[in-house]
């Protein structure tokens, strides 16, 4: 009986593993995306984005998907996808002489195929 039942559990679990990896991610790039505005809700371009894990270390992040939007930053893409678990990602665009920040909450969807938004603003006041 107990062999049964440890069977059953190994075979359950090696089910899940070849679930995901009979499933083709799509190539579609997934992002999280915020625009920052000034105070009268114009969007202002030409910030220096910075994303970082919570109390972790800053990262690179593209923004050519973002590029012809005015007021347009990417926060995280699926580049990232594969260290992403559950994170608290803090952004932080910036000039000469006023900043936004805010943080977002993301997590990698079921196989690791893309990243999602779990929370976070879609803007930002620039201040």
């Amino acid at each position: 009986m107990r062999l049964a039942i440890a069977i059953a559990i190994v075979a359950a679990a090696a089910g899940c593993q070849d679930r995901c990896s009979e499933i083709a991610c799509t190539a579609d790039v997934e992002s999280v995306m915020v625009t920052v505005t000034d105070a009268d809700g114009t969007p202002v371009s030409g910030l220096i984005p910075v994303s970082s894990y919570q109390n972790g270390p800053a990262f690179f992040v593209d923004q050519e998907l973002a590029a012809f939007v005015p007021g347009l930053y990417v926060v995280i893409d699926d580049g990232q996808r594969d260290i992403v678990n559950d994170d608290i990602i803090v952004f932080h665009a910036s000039s000469a002489t006023a900043s936004a920040t805010a943080s977002f909450e993301v997590t990698a969807s079921d196989c690791r195929c893309h990243i999602q938004k779990v929370s976070g603003p879609d803007t930002l006041i620039l201040q």
